[in-house]
């Protein structure tokens, strides 16, 4: 006799099955037959989509067809991985796909950009999804950005619930932190492995008036030093700062692009409301330590791998700060 097939399985068992399978292997099972095909619309498999594989256009609109009013986060991997040469040839994301994401998903409230060229002139920040209170472009560029503003002009009109942003690992500027500063209710702002951020002190204390609820900065990885986070201080809200200055090394900067021991200096007449400070690869020593229990009295976490803290200016600190856990590469691992 012969055994029953997939198919010989009732709609809610093979929905249950579908359950554990990614948005790309759902996108597959869509194609096998028209019972599969309706199956696989169900909107309780698609609350969040993970398009993880690079997709043409017209794929990707297939595919964001199978999104609904219940969609809540959408991830989108672009091309810049799989070709670097010939980048106006890989751009999937035009106005028209974001119109059919707004369209689908009228409550989408995160959307995850990775591995993207980024066309500025067919593709603006006015055509993003206005719901979104989380947003992630990583690892992608754009291109032909405008001349005279960044491309980023009037964010803060179209992401008015924006309470999340990343750029890491992206090809974004200082230009790029003003329209950022003007976000309403910004608390965490990722900058990680941007390589052109951190260097004009200008665009950064203009941008510092703004950040009214910034509370999380992750500035790891990027070209900030002692000048440009001094810049920083009118931003009082932050309440958890990442640094590593790692990059700096490797990229051979002036003993005056350091990040030392001068950088606590902002706080030594009003102190700070950090709760976790991660100062990796610093210029560090124990004068920061000194510092730490009138710059910084709320602290929780500090994090000084890689720094020239000693073990005697731990224990120093620890007396000082018995409550404050920290994060070091010294005999032991931590407090």
């Amino acid at each position: 006799m012969e055994s029953p097939g997939f198919l010989s399985l009732s709609d809610d068992v093979i929905l249950e099955i579908l359950c554990y399978l990614s948005s790309m292997d759902l996108l597959s099972v869509s194609r096998c037959c028209r019972r599969l095909g309706q199956i696989s619309h169900d909107k309780s498999l698609w609350k969040r989509a993970k398009f993880d594989k690079a997709l043409h256009a017209m794929e990707l609109k297939k595919a964001i067809s199978f999104l609904h009013e219940g969609t809540k986060s959408v991830e989108i991997r672009g091309f810049k991985k799989v070709r670097d040469s010939k980048k106006a040839s890989y751009m999937s994301l035009t106005a028209s796909i974001f119109n059919e994401i707004s369209k689908y998903c009228p409550e989408l409230s995160a959307l995850n950009l990775t591995e993207h060229y980024i066309n500025g002139k067919l593709l603006k920040v006015t055509d993003w999804p206005e719901s979104l209170r989380s947003f992630t472009l990583s690892y992608s560029e754009i291109l032909f950005p405008p001349e005279r503003k960044s491309y980023f002009h009037n964010m803060c009109a179209v992401l008015p619930n924006l309470t999340y942003l990343s750029f890491e690992g992206s090809s974004v500027d200082d230009s790029t932190l003003m329209p950022v500063s003007k976000l309403d209710n910004l608390k965490t702002l990722v900058l990680w492995k941007c390589r052109e951020i951190g260097k004009c002190i200008a665009y950064i204390a203009v941008s510092a008036f703004g950040f009214k609820t910034l509370e999380t900065l992750d500035i790891r990885l990027t070209q900030f030093h002692d000048s440009t986070i001094h810049a920083l201080k009118r931003v009082e809200s932050i309440k958890n700062l990442y640094i590593d200055a790692e990059y700096l090394a490797e990229c051979g900067a002036h003993e005056s692009d350091a990040i030392t021991d001068r950088f606590l200096w902002i706080y030594r007449d009003v102190p700070s409301n950090l709760e976790v400070l991660h100062i990796k690869n610093c210029e560090i020593t124990d004068k920061t330590l000194d510092y730490l229990p009138t710059a910084c009295p709320s602290l929780k976490e500090l994090n000084v791998e890689g720094t020239e803290i000693t073990q005697n200016g731990l224990d120093t600190l620890k007396r000082f700060m018995p409550s404050c856990r920290v994060i070091h590469n010294l005999s032991e691992n931590e407090w």
